[in-house]
Formats: structure tokens, sequence, C-alpha cells
């Protein structure tokens, strides 16, 4: 198992191939920390994987880096993602926020990991891996 910590990321690659990434407590997105991003997941994976993320209390993003991901989203290593949340607040801002703005890989809402894990593993870029 790889792991990379940092002061506002925990990023994993587990040992079934799914890369989790947990973005720390009171960490704001913006452009800077997806480039960091980018090169961690450079440095653990080639190719296409499914991702799991999931943060701490109090996520923001800019509206810079929600624009950026759209930019960025063929030069990721994220074939899809199971985002886990942890109220139905916040479910229901990011099942809106993705319905407008989907994106081009598969991506899904779940309240636990073990409900991601159990849809990613039923997708092409998880079924690659073996």
């Amino acid at each position: 198992m790889k792991e990379v910590e940092t002061d506002k990321l925990l990023v994993r690659l587990r040992e079934d191939g799914i890369m989790h990434v947990h973005i720390k407590a009171r960490v704001t997105v913006d452009i800077e920390l997806q480039e960091e991003m980018l090169r961690i997941y450079d440095s653990m994976i080639n190719g296409l994987h499914p991702f799991i993320f999931s943060a701490g209390e109090f996520l923001a993003i800019t509206r810079e880096a929600q624009k950026n991901a759209k930019k960025i989203e063929d030069q990721s290593p994220v074939g899809a993602s199971a985002l886990i949340v942890k109220g139905v607040a916040q479910k229901l801002i990011a099942d809106f926020y993705y319905k407008i703005d989907p994106p081009k890989r598969p991506l899904k809402v779940f309240r636990e990991i073990d409900k991601g894990v159990e849809w990613l593993k039923t997708l092409d870029c998880y079924k690659n891996l073996q």
C-alpha cells in the first residue's frame, strides 16, 4: 500500500487498486492544491483508477478550482469517483452541483465508503486493473 500525506491531504493507494483521497478538515481546495494532487497521483499510479474522495469538516472549493476541475479532467488519472459525504445537506449540495455540471467520467455520491467501493468495483476502470 502506497501513501502520501501532506498538511492538507492523505492519499492512499488501497490494496484493491482504488485510490482514497481524504482532504483534511478546514482545507480550501484551490488551483494550487489541485496541481499538487495531480503530482501526487502521478507519483503513485499510472493510467485510470477508481477514486474515493472524502473530506473533513468545513471543506471549501474556490470558484476558480471548480472551473479548473473541468480543464484538468483529461490530465487526471481519475477513472471514476465515489464522493463520500457526511450528511443529507452535503449529499444534496454534491448531487445538485454534479447534475448541473457533470464530469466526463462516472461520479456518484455516497454516505458510506463501503457502498462507494461496491459501486466502483462494478466499473471498467476497476475491472481493467485486474
